[in-house]
């Protein structure tokens, strides 16, 4: 009968253990659902940072990125909590020390951003670029929307729109470039390359290295955001818009597009003032 007992209050106790340990995954998991959070910007020395994502145990996500390049192998490293919203830089060796402790304790939570987001109804968004040769169009990157069969539903474009313009050498080897007079042009607007962090609630994150500073935005599936720069520095037009801007002038050179565009982003910056 003691043994039986005995038996008993063991099962108690491990039960009342399973209990506690779940109780304490539940309180430790945070996220989902997330709060009302959709974008940040960072200044940065605009030499196109580079990006680290680490899932957090609460189910928030940090975001590692280059601020500053202090020597040849020498760098600041600053991270966010997207959710959270803490943000800070990383002291010497930090940044080394903490990926080594998710390494060692074999945590996977460490994500590589990637190119591509898969959606719950099977539609992806991928991002696509025409480029690869020395006269690629700098307008060639653009986001491309399929569904769950492979066709292309939409097709956007990432443009940054600068607050002042940028002096840039013009590529003088390219066909569309040789009637333009002079060395440099006016660079205004600069078409961005993203990778994307898949979150758990059909919407995502997109991680951009604008020309001075490090943009975080989280979209939904239909390409939806509440971040307040978007329309303001950063736009997402049809791509057959941009066709047909291009397609309009009599002359296509690396000067004229980026006008074009820039007087075509500004409209739509004053009509958002207007709302």
């Amino acid at each position: 009968m003691k043994k039986k007992k005995t038996n008993i209050l063991s099962l108690m106790i491990l039960f009342l253990l399973i209990f506690v340990s779940w109780s304490y995954a539940v309180e430790k998991k945070k996220y989902p659902p997330y709060p009302n959070v959709w974008g940040y910007e960072f200044p940065t020395d605009g030499k196109s940072p580079s990006f680290d994502v680490a899932k957090m145990e609460d189910g928030d996500y940090m975001i590692a990125y280059t601020k500053k390049r202090e020597g040849k192998e020498k760098y600041k490293i600053a991270w966010v909590l997207f959710f959270d919203g803490k943000n800070e830089d990383f002291k010497a060796g930090e940044y080394d020390k903490f990926l080594h402790k998710i390494v060692k304790e074999k945590r996977e939570i460490k994500l590589p951003p990637v190119t591509n987001v898969t959606f719950s109804d099977g539609s992806i968004l991928e991002v696509n670029s025409m480029g690869g040769s020395r006269c690629a169009d700098p307008f060639d990157m653009f986001l491309r929307k399929k569904n769950k069969d492979g066709k292309a539903i939409s097709e956007k474009m990432l443009l940054y729109l600068f607050n002042k313009p940028v002096k840039k050498e013009i590529n003088r080897m390219c066909e569309r470039n040789w009637q333009y007079k002079g060395k440099y042009y006016s660079e205004k607007v600069e078409n961005m390359w993203v990778k994307f962090v898949s979150l758990e609630d059909d919407t995502f994150l997109m991680l951009i290295s604008s020309p001075k500073s490090v943009v975080i935005i989280r979209f939904d599936k239909d390409f939806n955001t509440k971040f307040d720069l978007m329309n303001r520095k950063i736009f997402l037009i049809d791509r057959r818009a941009f066709v047909e801007i291009r397609n309009k002038l009599t002359e296509k050179n690396d000067q004229t597009v980026n006008d074009a565009l820039s007087n075509y982003l500004t409209s739509l910056t004053k009509k958002e003032v207007e709302k």
